[in-house]
C-alpha cells in the first residue's frame, strides 16, 4: 500500500500487516456493519459517567463499555482489589469451578459490582472476574480503557473456534477501537505527569494498553476506509501523534482510489494460498503483501529453491521486518546458491542484531559454512549474553566446527556458573521462608543458558575440558558438568 514513495511509510511493514491483519480479523467476527454504526467518543464526558462514589463510577463506567462493546451471553463481574494484589492495573479470570480459590483480596472499601448468571449455567461454575486496582478509581480514563480492554478479552473468550492470537493483547485491545473508544485509547496510550516534593521535581512517562498513540492513529485510518460515522475534523481531536499517522495514511489512500491493504483486499496471503500465487506477492511492489505472503510460505513449511532470487531480494528491503523475514525464508532452502551464500554471510554482519541472528540461523539450516564467520559470531555471542539462548541451541547442531568462538562460550559459561551459584543460594534462602515456592525464572533461564553453553562447547571444542582449563578461572567448578547426565 505504501510503496514507490517518496516519503517514508507510516510505522514499519510488521506494525501495519499486524494491525491491518488483526483489524480484518476484528471486523469478520463482529460484523462490518457493527463498526460501521459505533457511536464514536471523543472525549470522556460523552460517556455521562457518574462520580458521586467510588461504585457508581465503576458501575457507570462498565455498563457505557458493555452499551459499546458486542454483548455476550453473560457479563463478569468487577472487583475493585489493592494495587497491590494485582501485577497490572486490571486482570481477567475466565469462568472456573467455585472450589477454585481467587486471589487478590478486595480492599477494605472495595466495590464489587456482580452480574448473576444465566439460569441454565451450572452450579458448578462461576461468573467470569475481572479484577481492577483500587488506583483506577482516581483516574477515569485508564479506569474506562482499564476495563474496556479485559471486557473485550472477555468477548474473545466466547469466540469458537479461536485463532492462536485471540486471547493475545494485539487482538483484544483492537476490539474497543472498533466499537468507538478509539479517541480515548489514544488519549490514555502515553501518560506524563509532573511531581514536585520538598525541594525535588520530576516527571514520569507511563504506558498504558498494548498499542502505541501512533499505532491507534493508524488504526483509525484504516476503520476509516469502511466508511465510519467519524466526527468532522476527527484527526484533529486526536493526540498530535496519533494524528500525524492517520493523516498521512489518509493522504496516501487519497492518492490512490483503488488502494488495496491487508485490511481490504478481497485475497489476502495465507497459508493456502498455492506457492506460485505468494511469490507473486513477494516479488510484487508492496512490502506488506511481500511480508504476509513470505510468513504464509513459511507455515507452509515446503522448500523454497525455486523462489530464491525472489526472496534474497527482499533480503535487501530497507524494513528490517521485511528483511528478517526474508532471511529466515533463505534457512528453507536445501541447495543453496554462492549467491545465497554470500548474501548470508553478508546478513551475519548487518546492524540489525536480530536479523545477523537469524542468518545465522538460516545458515546452520542450509548447512553452509560458518567459520568464516566466527568472529562476528563471537560479537554477537557477546551480546546476547543470556538472551543468546536459542543462537546457541543451533550453534550446538551445526555441522561445521568454529574453533575461533570457543574462548567467548568459555567466559560465558564462567559468568553462568557463578550467576547460578549466587542464584541458587538465594533461591535456597527464598524456600526455606516460603517451601512451596518456585525457583525465581530467572535462575531456570541460567540453568538452560548454562546447558546450552555446553552443549555448544561439545560441538566446536575438539577438547572441552583443556578449553575450560586455559579460558575459565573456576574451572573446577565447571569441569564436574560435563560428566552428569543431562
Amino acid at each position: 500500500m505504501f510503496w514507490k514513495r517518496d516519503q517514508s511509510p507510516p510505522l514499519s511493514a510488521r506494525q501495519r500487516v499486524d494491525l491491518e491483519l488483526l483489524l480484518r480479523r476484528t471486523a469478520e467476527i463482529i460484523g462490518r456493519d457493527f463498526i460501521q454504526t459505533a457511536t464514536w467518543v471523543t472525549d470522556l464526558s460523552q460517556l455521562g459517567l457518574d462520580h458521586e462514589n467510588r461504585r457508581s463510577l465503576v458501575e457507570s463506567t462498565r455498563l457505557a463499555i458493555l452499551n459499546r462493546l458486542p454483548r455476550c451471553e453473560t457479563n463478569p463481574t468487577v472487583r475493585v482489589v489493592s494495587r497491590e494484589s494485582l501485577d497490572q492495573l486490571s486482570d481477567y479470570r475466565p469462568a472456573k469451578s467455585a472450589e477454585s480459590p481467587q486471589h487478590g483480596s478486595p480492599v477494605e472499601v472495595s466495590v464489587e459490582i456482580s452480574v448473576e448468571p444465566p439460569a441454565e449455567a451450572p452450579a458448578s461454575q462461576t461468573a467470569a472476574t475481572i479484577e481492577i486496582s483500587d488506583e483506577l478509581i482516581e483516574d477515569p480514563l485508564r479506569l474506562t480503557m482499564e476495563l474496556a480492554s479485559q471486557h473485550a478479552l472477555h468477548f474473545w473468550h466466547q469466540v469458537s473456534p479461536q485463532h492462536p492470537l485471540d486471547l493475545t493483547p494485539l487482538t483484544t485491545q483492537l476490539l474497543p477501537i472498533c466499537c468507538g473508544l478509539g479517541f480515548l485509547a489514544s488519549d490514555a496510550s502515553l501518560y506524563d505527569s509532573q511531581w514536585s516534593l520538598v525541594g525535588y521535581s520530576g516527571w514520569t512517562l507511563s504506558r498504558s494498553g498494548y498499542y502505541t498513540a501512533q499505532e491507534i492513529g493508524y488504526a483509525l485510518a484504516t476503520l476509516s476506509s469502511l466508511k465510519i460515522d467519524l466526527p468532522s475534523n476527527w484527526i484533529d481531536r486526536l493526540r498530535p501523534d496519533s494524528g500525524q499517522i492517520a493523516k498521512r495514511v489518509l493522504s496516501l489512500y487519497q492518492k490512490k482510489d483503488d488502494c488495496k491493504t491487508l485490511f481490504n483486499a478481497e485475497v489476502i496471503p495465507s497459508s493456502k494460498c498455492s506457492a506460485e500465487r505468494l511469490n507473486q506477492w513477494v516479488e510484487g511492489d508492496s512490502p506488506d503483501f511481500a511480508l504476509a505472503a513470505m510468513e504464509a510460505l513459511w507455515l507452509q513449511n515446503r522448500p523454497l529453491d525455486a523462489i530464491e532470487s525472489s526472496v534474497l531480494k527482499r533480503s535487501r528491503d530497507k524494513d528490517p521486518s521485511v528483511a528478517h523475514a526474508a532471511t529466515k525464508l533463505l534457512g528453507r532452502l536445501t541447495r543453496p546458491s554462492l549467491s545465497c551464500e554470500r548474501r548470508l554471510g553478508e546478513l551475519i554482519h548487518h546492524r540489525d542484531l536480530a536479523i545477523a541472528i537469524e542468518a545465522i540461523h538460516a545458515s546452520v539450516a542450509s548447512g553452509i559454512n560458518l567459520e568464516p564467520q566466527a568472529k562476528r559470531i563471537s560479537k554477537i555471542l557477546e551480546r546476547a549474553g543470556v538472551y543468546g539462548i536459542e543462537l546457541l541451541e543451533t550453534l550446538a547442531i551445526s555441522k561445521s566446527s568454529i574453533p575461533m568462538i570457543v574462548p567467548v562460550l568459555c567466559r560465558q559459561l564462567s559468568q553462568a556458573v557463578k550467576q547460578q551459584a549466587s542464584s541458587d543460594s538465594l533461591s535456597g534462602e527464598m524456600e526455606d521462608q516460603n517451601p512451596s515456592a518456585d525457583k525465581d525464572a530467572d535462575f531456570k533461564s541460567l540453568e538452560a543458558w548454562t546447558r546450552q553453553l555446553i552443549r555448544c562447547l561439545q560441538n566446536h571444542s575438539p577438547d572441552p575440558i583443556l578449553a575450560i582449563s586455559q579460558h575459565c578461572q573456576n574451572a573446577s567448578e565447571i569441569k564436574p558438568l560435563f560428566h552428569r547426565p543431562e
